[in-house]
């Protein structure tokens, strides 16, 4: 299944590949190392109710791609892994004139559990993937943001 997201900034370019130039912990929202795994916090809901689940997460090297950038990502379940799908995905920023950027990010993970995981996930858990992803993704751009406001932090 794919999942993709788009959205401006209103940050130039260059600020935002400086920004996730750094360590991940410092634009991934939600992320800490734990026993030196980096472990994001992913989930759906607001502050008074929110279901959530911890991943643990890849980050490949930034690469230059066209006039862009590009970060592969790749996370899965903290605990249980096999019970839920591994995401592969790719952050594209692009410079979009003056004081803006582009950021993509698309995904794509299989469901767990052949052919019954494949319908519960077309009939339900697609949804739940897409929110929760795009819920990561606003909480990303807000990350990237604050840490593109302030350089070298």
């Amino acid at each position: 299944m794919e999942l993709r997201f788009r959205a401006t900034m209103e940050r130039a370019f260059d600020q935002v590949r400086e920004a996730v130039g750094r360590e991940p912990e410092s634009w991934l929202p939600g992320s800490k190392r734990a026993d030196g795994t980096l472990v994001v916090d992913l989930g759906v809901g607001g502050p008074a109710v929110r279901v959530h689940r911890f991943v643990q997460v890849a980050v490949g090297p930034v690469q230059l791609f066209g006039w862009g950038i590009v970060v592969p990502i790749e996370w899965r379940a903290a605990r249980h892994p096999r019970l839920y799908p591994t995401l592969l995905g790719y952050l594209r920023v692009e410079p979009l004139g003056p004081g803006h950027s582009r950021l993509r990010f698309d995904a794509r993970y299989d469901p767990p559990g052949g052919p019954v995981g494949t319908a519960t996930d077309r009939a339900l858990m697609h949804r739940v993937a897409r929110a929760s992803v795009g819920d990561f993704f606003q909480r990303l751009m807000g990350c990237l943001a604050q840490a593109s406001a302030s350089p070298g932090s």
